[in-house]
C-alpha cells in the first residue's frame, strides 16, 4: 500500500475515470464537465439523484441521504478497504476487473495542476528549546516540561516565542511527511486571552499530529490537542478538537488503522456519539474512553491512559434532559 499524501490522494481523484468506472460495475451515470450524475450505488434509484464532484471528490445521493468521498464509493462498489480503493484511484485504475487496467497515460495531459497548499513558516520570533541555556528560555522550558518530556521537546522540534504574534507561547510544530503544515502555540500563563492559537489560513483539519510517529499501528488513540497526544507519544494523534473530518478519517486509514479508541474530554459526549456513528462504517471497532470530570490524557499521564484505553466500550447515546436542551421542564429524551 503506497504513502499517498493528502495532496496525491486529491490529485488522483481529479484524474480518475468515474463514469467508465461506475458504467463498468454496472451503474447507469453520465458525465458533464466535472460531475458524474446518474443511478446511486446505494439505494440505486433509477432516476438521476446521486452526484459525484470530480473537482472536490466529494459525492451526495438526494434520495437516500449517502454522502461522503469518492474514496467510498470505489470501496463499496468493489467491496475492498478504503486504503485499496486509494490505492486503485492513485493508479487510475478505473475498471472494475484486475485485469483490464485503465490507461493513465490517456488522461496524463489533461490533468490541472492542483491548487498549492498554503506556506506555513514557524514565526521569526521562534526559539529552539532544547539545549538552550538562555535565561529568557527558564520559564518556558519550565512549563514545556509539565507537558511532556525533554526527549519529546528535541524530537518534535518545540520551541517558544517571547515576544511578537507568539508571545509568551510554546510553540509545537506539526509536520506531515517532513513538511511543516501548521503549529500550535499554546499559551504559559493562565491570564492569556486565548489559550491556544494557530498561524492563519493554515489547513489543520486536514491533517493529524503525531501521525508519522504512530503508522502502521492498528489501534490510534485520538485525542483533542497535541499536549493530550504527547501524553501517549507513540500511542494517539489529536484531531485539533473535538471532531474527526472525511481527510483525517483517510490519513487513518491510509496509515493501516483498524481499531480507533476516543479519548476526548468528558463534556464532549455528544460529539464522541456523533464521531463513533461516523467512523463506525469506516473501522472495524471504534470505543471511547470515559475520562474523569476535568481530566484530560495530560493531566491523567501515559499509564493511567493506556489502563484506561484497555477498558474502553462503545459509546452509548447520549441522554439530556429538554431543560438542558430547550430550557423547559420535559421528561428526558435521547438525542
Amino acid at each position: 500500500m503506497s504513502r499517498a499524501t493528502y495532496t496525491e490522494i486529491r490529485r488522483a481523484m481529479r484524474r480518475f475515470d468515474w463514469e467508465s468506472f461506475l458504467q463498468n460495475a454496472g451503474i447507469d451515470v453520465t458525465q458533464r464537465d466535472i460531475e458524474v450524475g446518474g443511478e446511486c450505488p446505494y439505494c440505486h434509484w433509477k432516476r438521476q439523484s446521486f452526484y459525484l464532484n470530480t473537482e472536490k471528490g466529494v459525492f451526495k445521493c438526494h434520495y437516500c441521504g449517502e454522502h461522503g468521498w469518492g474514496v467510498q464509493v470505489v470501496a463499496d462498489v468493489l467491496r475492498i478497504s478504503t486504503a485499496e480503493a486509494i490505492d486503485r484511484i492513485i493508479d487510475l485504475r478505473a475498471s472494475v476487473y484486475e485485469d483490464d487496467p485503465y490507461e493513465a497515460d490517456e488522461v496524463e495531459l489533461a490533468e490541472p495542476e492542483p491548487e498549492p497548499p498554503p506556506v506555513i513558516e514557524i514565526p521569526a520570533e521562534f526559539h529552539v528549546l532544547a539545549n538552550n541555556k538562555s535565561i529568557v528560555a527558564r520559564p518556558y522550558m519550565k512549563y514545556a516540561l509539565t507537558r511532556m518530556t525533554e526527549d519529546q521537546i528535541e524530537r518534535y522540534g518545540v520551541g517558544y516565542c517571547a515576544t511578537g504574534r507568539y508571545a509568551e507561547r510554546i510553540v509545537v510544530p506539526v509536520t506531515y511527511t517532513g513538511r511543516l503544515v501548521t503549529f500550535v502555540a499554546r499559551a504559559i500563563r493562565r491570564d492569556s486571552w486565548k489559550k491556544v492559537d494557530t498561524p492563519p489560513d493554515n489547513e489543520q483539519y486536514s491533517y493529524l499530529f503525531n501521525l508519522e510517529r504512530v503508522w502502521g499501528r492498528k489501534r490510534i488513540i485520538i485525542t483533542e490537542g497535541v499536549f493530550d497526544a504527547l501524553a501517549l507519544d507513540d500511542q494517539a494523534v489529536a484531531t485539533f478538537g473535538k471532531k474527526v473530518t472525511d481527510t483525517q478519517t483517510i490519513l487513518l486509514l491510509n496509515a493501516g488503522c483498524t481499531e480507533l479508541v476516543i479519548a476526548w474530554d468528558a463534556d464532549a459526549q455528544m460529539d464522541i456519539w456523533k464521531a463513533y456513528l461516523r467512523l463506525s462504517q469506516r473501522f472495524d471497532r471504534v470505543v471511547a474512553i470515559e475520562l474523569p470530570e476535568g481530566e484530560d490524557p495530560a493531566s491523567l499521564g501515559r499509564e493511567e491512559m493506556l489502563r484506561l484505553a484497555s477498558e474502553a466500550v462503545e459509546p452509548t447515546e447520549p441522554v439530556v434532559s429538554m431543560r438542558e436542551a430547550f430550557g423547559a421542564d420535559a421528561e428526558e429524551v435521547r438525542v
